[in-house]
């Protein structure tokens, strides 16, 4: 791959600030702010995620405005592309669901249900998390700053390590709630963010890798409004 890469310290800075200070220790101080402050908690998580995306856009800016004039460069073609890879998604995502409901019984997944009501109470909040925030967070910790980094011309390692990881951040509230039957939906977060993988590897463009992140969850939220 000869697309930019990020260094070390500034992957090493992601993971800490995703996985530590975004998952953990923001949320509870947006939640401290909101009930002492009788500030809304939804403009406080805003205010978070914005502030955040500062971050990443400092360690990830190189990659993203590479990524982004690259694909505007061949922009029907990579649209049309990019439709067709959204549809494999959507279609993974439909064939694994079906799976697993006939095999554990389990309909929807945790991460889905709890997307879906903050829809229902916070729609616009929620559509910009689902389809702005966490496509270009994840995309920058899971197959930036973990696939691109640790890729030395071997594909599939870094792959599937960024891929489980991915996966498993989605089930992750299952595993807090102690829902532990609905862990299984780790396949197919995982499945996802495989395919998402490949095809950042195919194009070599962070961007595609971004773009395709935000159709899948678009597609969702369209979805959810049908």
């Amino acid at each position: 791959m000869n697309s930019p890469q990020i260094s070390v310290k500034k992957s090493i800075l992601l993971l800490l600030s995703y996985f530590v200070g975004y998952n953990f220790i923001l949320p509870l101080l947006a939640m401290i702010i909101a009930i002492y402050n009788n500030y809304n908690e939804m403009i406080v998580y805003m205010v978070v995620d914005l502030l955040y995306l500062v971050i990443i856009y400092y360690c990830a800016k190189k990659a993203i405005n590479e990524g982004f004039k690259r694909f505007k460069q061949h922009l029907w073609h990579n649209t049309i592309e990019l439709f067709g890879q959204t549809l494999l998604l959507l279609g993974v995502n439909i064939c694994c669901s079906l799976l697993i409901y006939i095999a554990f019984k389990v309909e929807n997944s945790q991460n889905q249900i709890l997307v879906d009501q903050m829809l229902t109470s916070y729609f616009w909040y929620t559509a910009f998390s689902s389809v702005i925030f966490a496509p270009i967070v994840e995309e920058c910790i899971f197959r930036l700053a973990i696939f691109r980094t640790f890729f030395k011309n071997n594909f599939w390692l870094p792959a599937l390590v960024s891929s489980i990881a991915f996966g498993g951040i989605h089930v992750f509230s299952s595993l807090i709630l102690g829902n532990y039957q609905d862990l299984v939906n780790i396949i197919t977060y995982s499945l996802l963010g495989l395919i998402i993988c490949r095809y950042y590897y195919r194009k070599d463009n962070f961007a595609s890798a971004i773009l395709l992140h935000m159709m899948n969850n678009l597609v969702g939220v369209i979805l959810f409004l049908v």
